[in-house]
């Protein structure tokens, strides 16, 4: 009996490969996602902490007064610039999601296709082995029943 050929096993290979592909694109776009809430975060944390040092001081002075303002004013922009570019890499992370299912049931399909396939062909070994096997004890027993009848003209 010939070895298991599955024909369609490149194409298996190529599933494998974009749903590898497409899962590297989805843990791609939640790192960036993780990277501009963290850096969000930075840019709370600094005026935070510029707001707490200026405060802290005995006199305050104007000027870093200003400066602070400015300093807020140009961290909530960068901040909602950020939100919106999260936004954005969360609905492609979405769609990527999407993507990734559906490519995985595309590979799914054709996993089952090959099962399916080595099922068929196990079953045809099997029969083919019994086959074999028959075939061997009749070929045995007809040469023993042969070597008995022979055995037995001889004696008469």
């Amino acid at each position: 009996m010939k070895a298991f050929v599955f024909p369609l096993e490149r194409v298996l290979d190529l599933r494998r490969k974009q749903v590898q592909i497409e899962e590297l694109l989805l843990e791609g776009l939640l790192a960036e996602c993780r990277r501009i809430e963290f850096e969000e975060g930075q840019v709370q944390r600094a005026v935070e902490s510029a707001a707490r040092s200026l405060l802290e001081q005995d006199v305050l002075d104007p000027i870093e007064l200003q400066a602070l303002e400015h300093f807020r004013s140009w961290s909530t922009r960068r901040r909602e610039e950020l939100k919106r570019r999260l936004i954005d890499v969360e609905r492609k992370a979405c769609e990527q999601r999407l993507k990734l299912n559906e490519v995985r049931k595309e590979e799914r399909l054709v996993e089952k296709l090959r099962e399916r396939r080595l099922v068929e062909w196990t079953g045809d070994f099997h029969r083919e082995l019994e086959e074999q096997a028959s075939e061997a004890f009749l070929a045995r027993w007809n040469q023993g029943q042969r070597a008995t009848h022979d055995c037995g003209m001889n004696l008469e």
